[in-house]
Parts: C-alpha cells; sequence; structure tokens
C-alpha cells in the first residue's frame, strides 16, 4: 500500500535517478520545448510528490509550447524553468526519504500493508504491527498495537442540506462512505502515531496492546492528536 513507506518499485526508481541526470534533462527539454528527454526516466514511479511536480512540468511545457507573442513566451518560459526546478527539488527530497527510510529500517520497521475490508461498523479498529531492535545486529523483537475507535451516530450539521429527502438506499450509502473515510483517517493516524513513536527513540516494549483514540472534546471527532498512545503516558 505504501501508506508511510515507499514501495520497493519506487524505491528502486529512485535508486536509478541521479540529480545531475534528471536536471540535464529538464535543461535539455526546456531548450527544445520537447518532453523527449523525460520519458525514459521513470519519473512516475518515484513517488507520489515527484509524479505531481513532473504532471505540472508537462502542464507547463504545453502551455509554455502555445506561446506566440514575446512577452507571453517569456512568462510561460519563466514559469516552465520554474516548474522544472520544482521536479529537480522534489527528486532531491525524495532522495533524502529514501535514505531516512534506509537508515530507520535499521532500527524499527512499521508494517503498512493494510486495507479497507469493504465494510466498518461504528465500533472501528485498526492493527498496527511493527519491528525494532536496539542496535542494528540486535535480533528484531516483534509487537502490535490495536487502535480502537467508536464513531459518533449523529448527523452532520456542517454538511449543506440536502435539496431533497434521501431514500433509505441512499442514506446508508452515504452512512458507510463517511464511516469508510473515518477508518482511513484512524488508520493513516494509526501508522504515523507509530512511525513518530519510534522516531523519537522510544522503546517498543512500552507500546501498549491496544489503545483507544482520543476524539475532539467539542466535535467528538478524530484529530491528527487522536492516536498518539504515548502522550498521556509521558
Amino acid at each position: 500500500m505504501g501508506e508511510i513507506k515507499l514501495t520497493p518499485r519506487e524505491k528502486e526508481a529512485l535508486a536509478k535517478l541521479e540529480h545531475e541526470v534528471l536536471r540535464k534533462a529538464v535543461d535539455k527539454a526546456i531548450d527544445n520545448e520537447s518532453l523527449n528527454e523525460l520519458y525514459s526516466l521513470g519519473l512516475s514511479d518515484c513517488g507520489a510528490f515527484v509524479s505531481l511536480q513532473y504532471g505540472a512540468f508537462q502542464r507547463a511545457m504545453a502551455n509554455h509550447k502555445k506561446s506566440k507573442a514575446p512577452k507571453k513566451w517569456a512568462e510561460t518560459h519563466d514559469y516552465l524553468r520554474r516548474a522544472g526546478n520544482n521536479l529537480t527539488n522534489a527528486l532531491d527530497q525524495m532522495h533524502r526519504r529514501l535514505k531516512q527510510e534506509e537508515e530507520e529500517g535499521q532500527l524499527f520497521r512499521v508494517d503498512d500493508d493494510i486495507y479497507y475490508r469493504g465494510y466498518v461498523g461504528r465500533h472501528m479498529n485498526v492493527t498496527v504491527r511493527y519491528q525494532w531492535r536496539k542496535a542494528g545486529d540486535d535480533d528484531w523483537n516483534h509487537g502490535s498495537i490495536t487502535f480502537d475507535h467508536i464513531a459518533e451516530d449523529r448527523p452532520d450539521y456542517a454538511a449543506p442540506a440536502p435539496k431533497r429527502k434521501l431514500s433509505a438506499a441512499k442514506q446508508r450509502e452515504e452512512q458507510e462512505e463517511k464511516l469508510r473515510r473515518e477508518w482511513e483517517f484512524l488508520m493513516r493516524g494509526a501508522l504515523y502515531s507509530v512511525q513518530a513513536y519510534f522516531r523519537e527513540g522510544r522503546d517498543g516494549a512500552a507500546i501498549p496492546k491496544t489503545f483507544r483514540a482520543k476524539v475532539d472534546g467539542y466535535h467528538r471527532t478524530l484529530n491528527n492528536y487522536s492516536t498518539n498512545f504515548w502522550l498521556e503516558r509521558s
């Protein structure tokens, strides 16, 4: 799934593509007003951030090629150059992330292969499995933590009122979609919380087996701190 970690395909693509290779290809693409130099670099496999900036560069190129008047050409050329810089900077950032993951992987690993089961009820949970060790030559320890959450069963008054009354089937569909989004928020929060815990150098043996997610005191919903299981115990 690659929610918090790079996938093997992304790691391979990043390892193959060096900053200087991309920089020269971007410069040549701008000079020739052509994307041909970039097609063979595997940019779409280098992670979501690089793919996003690659798409922005492609759009900037298309817009620039339409420019005819000198003033407009200069404006789109400047924008294209900035889009190219953003693309190379994105690759640099992903290279740093790859290095960080490799270094962290010597001491802890968080399994982010967690998938939506197709349906969840109001009482939902997410189990995160992990491994850790104190030194690179130690044996791995294994553990897991299950995050529980009970979704509020009340209308969303912040949402716009429907123009006409929804059918029972449509109401069930919207409720299921709302619960799915809430489960995904819980899942992401759980993964990032366990990752943050280990990044702070904390002991995996102290992670509890279960944790009830803390909801916002006013809205009774999940927030970015709901799954920080160690805060109340620090």
